[in-house]
């Protein structure tokens, strides 16, 4: 049996021109949407399906947000650097923070933001623990937890939190 650790660091998906780590990104972000809706919604979540379903797609969306936010053009080119605005841990908690707090028109559009930006920063926090590391404080200076190489543990990572997922859901 290959090592998964090693297929997933090799396999590589295209998102909007920009390469991630084959579908590690998603899977996390899809994850993190479901804990957003879930604890949000508890036992609900299991009377609206396509609640879950929204809360899947839009995590994942989110999970990948973080890279196809650069605007890449060309081959190889972002209009934006890599790991900058668009990974800057402010920005995403500062707009999570305002998903909780608006007064939405539709519950169902703010859950469905919060699980959107719960991706994105799920996207982060994969990112931090390898060298070159996410903006923390400040958008151009990247701070790295230097714990392994990028897609090093991915799919221990897409295991917890999918657990952690399926444990609340069945929890609720």
């Amino acid at each position: 049996m290959p090592d998964l650790v090693r297929v997933s660091t090799l396999y590589r998906q295209t998102t909007f021109g920009v390469a991630v780590h084959g579908p590690s990104h998603r899977l996390v972000g899809a994850a993190a949407g479901t804990l957003v809706l879930n604890a949000h919604a508890g036992s609900a979540l299991l009377q609206h399906p396509l609640l879950l379903l929204g809360s899947l797609v839009l995590g994942a969306w989110g999970g990948t947000a973080p890279d196809w936010l650069e605007v890449p053009y060309g081959t190889g080119r972002r209009l934006i650097t890599h790991r900058t605005v668009t990974h800057w841990v402010p920005v995403w908690c500062g707009l999570l923070w305002c998903a909780y707090q608006g007064a939405w028109a539709h519950p169902t559009l703010q859950l469905g933001l919060q699980a959107f930006l719960f991706g994105g920063l799920s996207h982060l926090l994969m990112d931090w623990p390898n060298p070159r590391g996410v903006p923390v404080f400040w958008p151009t200076k990247r701070h790295s937890l230097a714990l392994w190489n990028s897609g090093q543990h991915d799919v221990k990572l897409v295991v917890l939190l999918g657990t952690l997922a399926v444990a609340r859901l069945l929890a609720a």
